[in-house]
C-alpha cells in the first residue's frame, strides 16, 4: 500500500530508475540499494526527482551485491523489495569465463541472494523481479524461424555455456537461469513471501538519466534510434517491444497484494502489428523535420526484423496495461535525442 517501504535494486538503470519513479509517484517510500555514495549522488540529484525528501527516498551502500548475506541489512523493515539489477550484455565480453562469470553467475546469485536475505529477515511479503522477454522465448523465436505464441506461462530451455561466445545469448541464458532458480527457491524453501516476475522485451522511452544525446543512443534504446542516427544493424534482429512507461507502472502494480503472486507476466506488443524497424525515418520524418534538415538526425540508417507473436491477455486483464503504439515509444526517444543534441549544440 502507498506509504509502505519498498527496496529497490538497479536503479541506476533505465528500466530500474523509471521504476524507482512511477513507485514514487505512487506513494511508496523506497530504500534505494546502490554501490556507492556516487550512484546515489547520480540518482539524488537527478532534475525529475526535485523535491523528493529523505523520507520518501533514502539510500543504502551495497558495495558487493554477490557477496553472502549482502543484502541482509538492505532488507529489514522493507515490505515489499522491487529487485531490478541484472548483468546486462556488452560487446566487449567474449569468452567462456567472461561470459559465465560477468552475466551469468550474477544474475542468478544476485536474485537468490536477495531471496536469501528477505527470507532471513522476515516481514517482506513480496518481490517483484524484473526478468526478461528473454526468459520465455525459445531460441528459435530470436531467428525468426517460430510461429510460437510466447506467453507468461512459456519457459525457455535452459541455455549451456558457453553460450555460443555472444553476450546475447549468455543474457538470455541469464534471465532463464535466474528465473528458474528464484521459482525454485520459493517452491523449495516456502518463505514468507512471493515472488512476481515482471518479463519486458526490448525496453523503449525517455531514459531520464541520459544527460546527453549519446546516452540515449545506448542499450536497447541504440537498437530502435540506430536508423535514425544512421547506422545500419547487419543482422535481423526482435522487433518485440515494450513501453518504459507500461514496465515501470508493472511493478508498482505487481506490489498489489490483490495481484496473485507467484506469477509471470509478459510485458510486449503483441508481434502482429505489421511495422517494421525502419518506420522510425518515417516517424523521424513526421515529427522532426527539422532536426534533419539541420543534420542532426541523418536518418539514413537500416534494420531489419521480426516480431514474436505474444499472449499479454494476462498482463492487460490483471495489471490493466495497455501498450503504447511503436510510434508513440519512438517519439518519446527520438524526441529526448533531438533535445539533447540542440541542448548541447547551444552550449
Amino acid at each position: 500500500m502507498s506509504g509502505d517501504l519498498v527496496l529497490i535494486t538497479g536503479a541506476t538503470g533505465l528500466v530500474g530508475f523509471g521504476v524507482l519513479r512511477a513507485a514514487l509517484e505512487h506513494g511508496y517510500r523506497l530504500r534505494a540499494a546502490v554501490r556507492s555514495e556516487q550512484k546515489a549522488e547520480i540518482i539524488r540529484s537527478n532534475p525529475t526527482l526535485k523535491g523528493i525528501s529523505e523520507d520518501q527516498l533514502s539510500f543504502v551502500i551495497v558495495p558487493d551485491i554477490l557477496a553472502d548475506g549482502a543484502f541482509d541489512e538492505a532488507v529489514k523493515g522493507v515490505k515489499f523489495i522491487l529487485h531490478v539489477a541484472s548483468p546486462v550484455p556488452r560487446l566487449d565480453l567474449t569468452g567462456y569465463d567472461d561470459l559465465d562469470a560477468e552475466i551469468v553467475q550474477p544474475a542468478i546469485q544476485g536474485t537468490v541472494g536477495i531471496f536469501k536475505s528477505a527470507q532471513k529477515a522476515g516481514g517482506v511479503q513480496r518481490i517483484v523481479v524484473t526478468s526478461s522477454g528473454a526468459a520465455l522465448v525459445p531460441m528459435s523465436a530470436f531467428t525468426g524461424t517460430t510461429d510460437e505464441v510466447v506467453g507468461p506461462d512459456s519457459r525457455g530451455e535452459p541455455l549451456p555455456s558457453p553460450y555460443m561466445n555472444n553476450a546475447q545469448i549468455a543474457y538470455n541464458a541469464s534471465k532463464i537461469h535466474a528465473l528458474k532458480h528464484a521459482e525454485d527457491f520459493i517452491a523449495t524453501e516456502q518463505p514468507g513471501f512471493d515472488a512476481v516476475h515482471i518479463h519486458p522485451v526490448i525496453v523503449l522511452g525517455r531514459n531520464e538519466l541520459a544527460l546527453k544525446a549519446a546516452e540515449v543512443d545506448n542499450g536497447s534504446l541504440s537498437f530502435a534510434i540506430g536508423p535514425v542516427v544512421g547506422r545500419h544493424h547487419p543482422t535481423p534482429f526482435p522487433l518485440t517491444v515494450t513501453s518504459l512507461t507500461s514496465v515501470a507502472l508493472a511493478h508498482v502494480r505487481a506490489l498489489d497484494p490483490k495481484v496473485p503472486g507467484n506469477q509471470s507476466y509478459l510485458l510486449a506488443n503483441k508481434g502482429d502489428e505489421g511495422y517494421h524497424w525502419d518506420d522510425v525515418k518515417e516517424y523521424a520524418k513526421k515529427h522532426f523535420p527539422k532536426a534533419i534538415e539541420d543534420g542532426t538526425l541523418p536518418n539514413n540508417g537500416s534494420m531489419t526484423g521480426f516480431g514474436i507473436k505474444a499472449d499479454v491477455s494476462k498482463t492487460e486483464e490483471i495489471l490493466g496495461i495497455r501498450e503504447k503504439t511503436f510510434e508513440e515509444m519512438m517519439i518519446e526517444v527520438i524526441g529526448q535525442y533531438v533535445e539533447l543534441a540542440a541542448k548541447e549544440k547551444a552550449q
